[in-house]
């Protein structure tokens, strides 16, 4: 996950959205095993998330599937550890 991780950063918009979704899979299917990696991927895609404000259709694309894959992240984690996010 962590080559994942540092594509999503700093790779091409294509590349971000396949991330994205591989991430999301992996929380889907590791579910409460996904705890481990809370702690690195949630700020990077917050921070993604935040950071996309154009409305360009490719970039709302990347905006929907951050707020897609944290929402999987978080039903995969559940609240005992997000409810701990500042």
């Amino acid at each position: 996950l962590e080559s994942l991780f540092e594509r999503l950063i700093n790779g091409p918009l294509h590349v971000k959205i396949s991330v994205l979704l591989a991430i999301s899979s992996t929380a889907e299917c590791a579910e409460k095993d996904f705890r481990r990696f809370y702690g690195t991927a949630m700020p990077i895609l917050k921070q993604l998330f935040q950071s996309v404000q154009s409305t360009s259709k490719e970039l709302s694309l990347l905006r929907l599937r951050c707020l897609d894959c944290m929402s999987i992240i978080l039903t995969a984690v559940g609240p005992k550890v997000y409810g701990q996010d500042d």
